[in-house]
This record gives C-alpha cells, sequence and structure tokens, in this order.
C-alpha cells in the first residue's frame, strides 16, 4: 500500500457513533454514507483515555498516545495548581500536517481541535475550536479574508448553546454550510492531504441526544435534517474524489444518552480526600487545601496532590500506593442511588494508560464510566449526582471508520492507529515513536 494513492482526504466528524450511522442509514437519512459503503468499507473503532476530543485528535495528528506529547485534557493545571488550557505550544510532537509538509506534501487541514496556534505548514492550516478568532486561527493569515468571504467560522459559542436551543439550530446550520462552502472552493486547489473537521455532529449530539433518542417530534426532526446536511457533504467529497486518492471518514469518539452527571470533586469531598481553604469560585484549583489528598478534573481524572510535584497535600512515595489502591476500590463500589448501577465501567492506574517521556504527567487515575454516568470536575458542586442541558456524553467506544479505496485491517483498531496509514499511503517517513499501527491491510 505505501505510495498507492495520489491524494488522501480526511473527515473528521466529532463524536458520531458508528452505531448512529447505521441506524440512520437503515432509516434512510444518509443515502451518501450508505451507498459509499458499496465501494468501501466502515467498522466500530476506539477512542482513547481520556475521552475527550482536544486529547483524541491530538492523537490522531501525532499518531502517539498522549505521553508522548504531554496533553491530558482540555484544562490542566500547572504545579502551583493554575488552571491552564494546553495548545500546540505544548503539543511535544510533530503532526501529520509537518511531517507530510517536511516531506514535500501539500497540505489544507481545517478545523482541527489541538491545532491552535496554528503551526506553519505547506499549504493552509486553519486551528479549530478553542482558538479565540479566525484572524488568529489561520496560517498563512493572508488565507483569512478567503476563508471570511466563503463564511468559514470556528465553532458555535457553546456556553450559549446550553440554555438558547434555538441558537443551537441556527448556529450549526450556518457553521456546516460555511465549511461545505469552504471545502469545495479549496478541494479545486492543488493539494495531497486535506483533513477537515466537523465539530457541529459533537455539538448537536451534547446538547439534542435526549430529544432524538426519546422520539420528541421536533428535537427528532431537527437532528435527522442536521445528519442528513452531513451527509450531504460527505457526498459531495466523494464525489470530487478520483480513483487513485483515498478517502477516510472517522470520529474520535462515541456518544450516549446521560443519566447523572457525576461530580467527582464532590464524591472526594464526602470521602474526605479533598478540602478546600479558599473560595473555589475566585481561586479555583489554587484553593485546594494543603492536607487534600487528591482531585480531579474532567473527564475522569484523578490528580494525586502530590506533596513534592505541588508543594502541598498528603501524598508521598510512602503512602501513594494505598491511596491509589483505596480510592480504586472506593470508586469500583459507587453506585448510583435509585437503581443501583455501577457507575464505573473500567479505573485505571497512570502505568495502565501512558507510556512515554511525559506519561508522569498524566492523571493518577482515569475512570471509564458505564455508559449515562459523566463525570465533572467542579469544585463547588452540592451533589454528587446531578443533570444539566447536556444529555449527552462521550464513549470511549463505538467511534467510526469509513475508507474508501483500501481494506480496513482485522483487529481492534483506535482513533491513534489511522495515522500511520496516512503516511504510508502518501510515502511520508514514520517517526520511530509513532504509536500507530495502521488500520488498513
Amino acid at each position: 500500500m505505501p505510495g498507492a494513492f495520489e491524494r488522501v482526504f480526511v473527515l473528521g466528524i466529532d463524536g458520531v457513533p458508528h452505531s448512529l450511522l447505521q441506524r440512520l442509514g437503515a432509516e434512510g437519512v444518509t443515502p451518501n454514507l450508505t451507498e459509499l459503503q458499496t465501494g468501501g468499507q466502515s467498522a466500530q473503532i476506539d477512542s482513547v483515555y481520556p475521552t475527550v476530543s482536544n486529547v483524541a485528535w491530538a492523537c490522531f495528528q501525532t499518531g502517539k498516545g498522549s505521553g508522548k506529547f504531554d496533553i491530558f485534557g482540555f484544562t490542566e493545571v500547572d504545579e502551583q495548581l493554575r488552571l491552564r488550557i494546553p495548545n500546540t505550544t505544548h503539543l511535544r510532537s510533530k503532526t501529520i500536517q509537518e511531517l507530510a509538509s517536511d516531506a514535500g506534501r501539500r497540505v489544507i487541514s481545517l478545523g482541527l481541535p489541538s491545532s491552535y496556534p496554528p503551526r506553519p505548514v505547506n499549504g493552509l492550516m486553519v486551528s479549530g475550536f478553542l482558538a479565540p478568532t479566525l484572524e488568529r486561527a489561520v496560517h498563512p493569515p493572508d488565507r483569512v479574508e478567503q476563508l471570511t468571504q466563503l463564511g468559514y467560522q470556528l465553532d458555535i459559542d457553546p456556553v450559549r448553546a446550553r440554555g438558547d436551543l434555538p441558537y443551537l439550530k441556527s448556529t450549526v446550520l450556518k457553521l456546516l454550510d460555511g465549511r461545505r462552502r469552504t471545502t469545495e472552493a479549496l478541494m479545486s486547489q492543488q493539494w495531497d492531504l486535506f483533513l477537515l473537521h466537523v465539530m457541529e455532529t459533537d455539538r448537536v449530539n451534547h446538547f439534542m441526544w435526549r430529544l432524538w433518542n426519546s422520539g420528541h417530534r421536533e428535537g427528532k426532526a431537527f437532528f435527522e435534517d442536521f445528519y442528513r446536511r452531513v451527509d450531504d457533504l460527505v457526498g459531495r467529497i466523494a464525489d470530487r474524489l478520483g480513483p487513485k486518492d483515498l478517502l477516510l471518514i472517522l470520529s474520535d469518539h462515541g456518544f450516549c444518552l446521560i443519566r447523572h452527571e457525576v461530580e467527582l470533586n464532590r464524591w472526594l469531598m464526602d470521602q474526605g480526600y479533598l478540602k478546600l481553604s479558599g473560595d473555589p469560585t475566585k481561586e479555583m484549583f489554587a484553593a485546594i487545601c494543603g492536607d487534600s489528598a487528591a482531585f480531579a478534573m474532567v473527564p475522569g481524572r484523578i490528580y494525586l496532590l502530590d506533596r513534592d510535584k505541588y508543594g502541598r497535600g498528603s501524598v508521598t512515595d510512602e503512602n501513594r500506593q494505598n491511596i491509589t489502591d483505596e480510592i480504586i476500590a472506593r470508586l469500583q463500589s459507587l453506585r448510583d442511588p435509585p437503581t443501583s448501577r455501577a457507575v464505573c465501567k473500567s479505573v485505571f492506574r497512570r502505568g495502565e494508560l501512558f507510556a512515554g517521556p511525559y506519561a508522569n504527567h498524566a492523571p493518577d487515575i482515569v475512570i471509564d464510566p458505564n455508559d449515562g454516568y459523566d463525570f465533572k470536575g467542579s469544585l463547588t458542586g452540592g451533589e454528587i449526582f446531578s443533570a444539566s442541558p447536556i444529555t449527552g456524553m462521550h464513549t470511549y467506544y463505538d467511534a467510526y471508520l469509513y475508507a474508501r479505496g483500501a481494506e480496513l485491517a482485522g483487529g481492534r483498531r483506535c482513533i491513534t492507529d489511522v495515522t500511520r496509514s496516512i503516511a504510508e499511503a502518501l510515502s511520508i517517513p514514520v517517526p520511530p515513536d509513532m504509536d500507530s499501527r495502521g488500520v488498513l491491510s
């Protein structure tokens, strides 16, 4: 397969489950994806831990686990417990866009998470959500005017969308249409690797999953109409590709209905592992008391408060193992009070998930929840089990992968494994520390 393709197009549809597309295809909602199945293959793949978009797409772009590039969530804290939002200045690895550019390939990359600030490439790089403005998200910057004229926008305002469903509906359609126009215009240019990310699918799934799942008439109608438009984008892309072009479509995680949000820091407080000595609404994580043992961040990440690392905390080399064992045992026994359902499917130690030069920066404990239990990290939550306008949550399993132009390899695969196949398809040298095993036979 190496060098067998002239070009590779990758469409990233954020948070779209394989099972959802199978169901929508059977119901006639996504005819283009259904037709593509006759000339290609799809499969269910896994996400990564922690199961959050910026980490998953960073794993995809690098072909590595996060222990090799040093990003573990949307937000992280430094050794003074100050909150920070990781970006490409913290990403300790080259990306597939950069590897392609180094090999002389022409690259167009639109909207992938974990790509801000944009790194220079041989072509066009447009950062994804969390970029503050389009003007600051584009390299080279002289392409901003063209993108603006095409109606390209970065993302919705997810905070506003929590309480304004009409805003969500109108804005995701506007943004999706801008991505379509931009993609059609740019596909006519010279390129070897084209990466397009659609964030609107994740937004719709987060806020409208319950409406669709329950059969709510208006909610279900909008949900399916939205996915018809996504399917139309797929068809337009596929029609513009030739027989020597490889088309890959993938998502970064699955989705399911939320039963409860689970405030993990509230649970740690109730268990005696976390105490506050300040006002978390003002000081955030710096309000954690010095004799605490652990704190949590989304999604389901627990960090032990190591005295040597943070200059505060009750965790030492001598008691680390006992505290870790105790927290894991208590999490495994955590039940949803009304149903007695287990909340945690699996609870992992750092060494079970992470390897590489930055693995010691990873969370000490990572939870893979049972479907329906969405772990949160608020320091002000009053109850362990709560609810919010968000009704859909990420799952580690049930991500989606499709390939047209090559056969998918057998065996269990995850989003990280796609990267090697892209490099091999374009005869791009693969770094020796890349974890990716490839997804094509």
